[in-house]
């Protein structure tokens, strides 16, 4: 069992890391030129916190709103998918009894 459980943990983590870099080539794809504020020349000094809310969204937007959207349907897509391919597991093989559940 402890073979078994690794072997969930390393594909777990094998899951996360090819999504998060999926991920990231999408918003690449959709990448605007904007430098965020904090890496430009002088930084944000001088701003509060809540100036970036308030801003008109031109100059401060690294991706643009497609990216986001194609990155968020990619990962629901993919979550179906994973959820339909566990929904179709028979109980009765995974728990090992023939009533399908122990009472």
């Amino acid at each position: 069992q402890a073979n078994s459980m690794g072997f969930n943990t390393m594909c777990r983590l094998l899951g996360l890391g090819v999504g998060n870099f999926c991920a990231g080539l999408i918003l690449d794809c959709f990448y605007t030129g904007n430098i965020p504020p904090e890496l430009q020349k002088g930084g944000n000094q001088g701003e509060s916190l809540l100036s970036g809310l308030f801003d008109d969204g031109q100059t401060s937007q690294i991706y643009t709103t497609m990216g986001y959207v194609l990155m968020c349907s990619g990962c629901a897509v993919c979550n179906l998918i994973s959820a339909a391919l566990l929904y179709s597991i028979p109980v009765d093989k995974v728990i090992g009894t023939t009533t399908g559940r122990r009472g």
